[in-house]
């Protein structure tokens, strides 16, 4: 994943706010609380928990990723509460179905609770089996939302 570049952030997410840590790596929190463009720069030498407490300090509440960074979020502090399927139609730029997998969608809010260091916890499969998936991005968004 590479980082949103200052310019296309203000063209996509016109009111979000990037921080960029010394090293290169980004963060950045529209004003509605959502955490957006996490990309740690590889040999930066602030982890991706400091990028996470940055972005909560500067008014991040909420957030949606692929499920392969599940376990990240749960550790720091982020609650699932909604899920959907992958769609190939919204899929990112440079993203190549021969390379990167369909992952589901996950949608979490804020809770301050890291989640415990357990295999039950971290794996993202407990999750969605036991939360129906929502219709579509904006539904599981819209339910996210309502959640906090």
């Amino acid at each position: 994943m590479t980082a949103h570049t200052a310019e296309e952030l203000e063209t996509e997410y016109p009111d979000a706010q990037l921080h960029i840590t010394s090293g290169g790596s980004t963060v950045a929190v529209t004003s509605d609380g959502d955490i957006i463009s996490v990309c740690g720069k590889y040999g930066d030498t602030m982890r991706g928990r400091d990028l996470m407490k940055l972005a909560v300090e500067n008014g991040g509440v909420k957030l949606d990723s692929y499920s392969g960074n599940h376990g990240f979020y749960v550790k720091c502090g982020f609650e699932p509460v909604s899920w959907c399927e992958w769609n190939d139609e919204y899929a990112p730029n440079g993203w190549d179905s021969s390379r990167d997998k369909r992952e589901p969608i996950v949608f979490y809010k804020y809770t301050g609770k890291v989640a415990p260091y357990s295999a039950e916890s971290l794996n993202v499969n407990n999750f969605i089996s036991s939360i129906p998936a929502s219709a579509d991005y904006d539904a599981a968004k819209a339910k996210r939302d309502l959640s906090i």
